[in-house]
Formats: structure tokens, sequence, C-alpha cells
């Protein structure tokens, strides 16, 4: 089989994605070069320079075709020259290129043995700069204000062991996202939510973390016009006390008619 420098190039970015503690799967997505999903909501799109300094990163208008295509997925653009890896997320490139035009456009970034990279486009510079460390870290922990730890998974339960659905989407909103609650948005009902992760800053079920939980509970129904009623069914021991151990609390929600 015949090497190319892209094999060279991709095989850096995905060795790295590849031994994350966290990484599950990678698949090629589509017909175009360097498109790949990794875990269960994750895309990203590789672009590659072989020079040794002034990286500059061509993007077509099949880029931003998939781009666009993509863009309900947490999507992530990786540049990646012999020196380093620049990683940028998709509301990054929304600010320094034009992902509506038809036209062929670039990106480029250098530095000058800092930790941190200025990377521009044709509309201007990026507003901050990027940490030679934000790959790959970021992929599997996005940026911005998610509802739930890193690494989660949540489960839902009518009762328990008899599970609804479960998620690992860290911006999951209970209201809003399971179908049923919606339907039911008039009467008080009941529902068994579990959560685990394997985040190294969540080492154990102290009343710090299972309060914090409880806050995003609330925050989350409250919001939508909800309240609700929280009680810990999982009982901590020694044994169990884990945050790689699921966590179950039971939900009564409530209506919020006003006073």
């Amino acid at each position: 089989m015949r090497i190319c420098d892209k094999d060279f190039y991709y095989g850096v970015v995905l060795n790295q994605l590849a031994i994350h503690p966290t990484f599950t799967s990678i698949n090629k997505v589509g017909l175009n070069d360097g498109l790949y999903q990794i875990n269960d909501m994750t895309r990203i799109l590789i672009k590659y320079s072989t020079s040794d300094e002034n990286w500059r990163f061509k993007f077509t208008a099949n880029d931003f075709d998939d781009i666009e295509q993509e863009r309900f997925f947490h999507l992530f653009i990786v540049l990646v020259c012999p020196k380093t890896i620049c990683l940028l997320s998709y509301s990054d490139l929304q600010e320094i290129v034009n992902i509506k035009s038809k036209k062929s456009q670039w990106i480029s970034f250098n530095y000058s043995g800092s930790k941190k990279m200025v990377v521009t486009g044709p509309l201007r510079d990026l507003s901050h700069k990027v940490a030679h460390n934000a790959f790959p870290g970021n992929i599997f922990d996005e940026n911005g204000d998610p509802r739930w730890p890193p690494y989660s998974e949540l489960k839902f339960y009518d009762d328990t062991p008899n599970i609804i659905c479960s998620t690992k989407d860290r911006y999951f909103d209970l209201a809003d996202n399971l179908d049923y609650l919606a339907n039911n948005i008039n009467h008080t009902y009941t529902i068994f939510f579990g959560l685990k992760t394997i985040s190294h800053a969540w080492k154990t079920w102290n009343e710090d973390n299972l309060d914090k939980i409880e806050k995003a509970i609330k925050y989350d129904f409250e919001f939508d016009g909800l309240k609700v009623d929280i009680e810990r069914i999982t009982k901590t021991t020694k044994n169990n006390e884990h945050c790689h151990d699921q966590f179950v609390w039971k939900l009564l929600i409530v209506p919020d008619y006003g006073d």
C-alpha cells in the first residue's frame, strides 16, 4: 500500500485521540479526506501542512459543506504541522472565516516557542490564543458551561432497574430532551435519575459533589417552570462511594403554577 503524507499527519492526530483514557471509538465519515467521528457525539476535520514554518491551511467549498452538515455534532478543526497541533472549535472557526462562502479560504497559525498560538483567518485574528495542550483534551471535555461532569453517563428509569434511556451528553437537558416528560408537563410524576463519571476531578460522592449535581437538577427543571423534589436513593458506603459507581436519585416533578 502506498503511504501518503496525509497518512502520517492523520496518524499523529488519531493516535493521540486513541490513547486518551475516555476514547471509545473512531470512524471515518463521508468520502472527503480528514473527517472522522470520535466516540458518540464528536466529529473532527483534520487539515495538515508539511511546511517547517508559515503554517497555512486551505479550506475548500467542500470542506465548508462538510462543516455545515456536521455542526449538530460537537465539531472541531484539527490543524496539524511538523511541530504541533492546533485545535479550533466550531465557534472559533466562525470567528475567523466566512463559513457560508463558496470560495476557498485559509487559516494560519504561528508561535515562537510560547505555550499558546496566534490563529488568523481572512476575516480577522482569533480573539484568543490557542494552547498547545488544548488537543486532545478539549475534544473529550468541550469548553463551555455543561450541566454534568466530564466523562459522565446519565441513565433514566421509570422504576429501577427499568431503564428508559441513557446518554453521555454533558449538555443534556432533563426537561427538554426526554419526550415523555414534555407530555406530562401538567402532571406530577416520578423519575429515577442515575449518574456516574470517570473524571479524575470527581473521585467520591462526597457532600460537595452531590450538592453540585442536585443544584444542576433543580436548575434544569425550574428553568422550564417545573418544581422538583430530590431524594437520594443510593446509600454510599466504602464499597460504592466512588463517582465511577452510579449514584441514583428519585425525582418528583411538579408543575409550578406560581403562588
